[in-house]
């Protein structure tokens, strides 16, 4: 993590910053650089109202592929009620670094 941050404050020239995280550690974590994510959500609806709330699993897996082939990670997922224990919809949650 240390390197990252020197080598992120290289890339902004910022040495001001670079010279207080080297020399004096009591100021390194004002000038730590925090990790930041971005978040994207994916509703997947079900199919058959009197049969529960079917998925469609192949259109699923594939969807999950394509969001992690792009570097997106799973980080939540779950369905939402309709009635007697039937799903509406499925909830994905994804991150990935900025």
């Amino acid at each position: 993590m240390v390197w990252y941050n020197i080598l992120e404050m290289l890339a902004k020239q910022d040495s001001k910053a670079l010279i207080a995280f080297l020399y004096d550690p009591s100021k390194r974590k004002e000038y730590a650089i925090m990790e930041q994510w971005e978040y994207r959500t994916l509703k997947f609806f079900t199919k058959g109202f009197f049969t529960g709330g079917k998925l469609d699993v192949e259109e699923f897996d594939n969807e999950l592929n394509a969001m992690g082939s792009n570097g997106w990670e799973l980080v939540s997922c779950f369905d939402t009620s309709q009635h007697q224990g039937s799903s509406k919809e499925v909830i994905c949650v994804f991150k990935r670094k900025k």
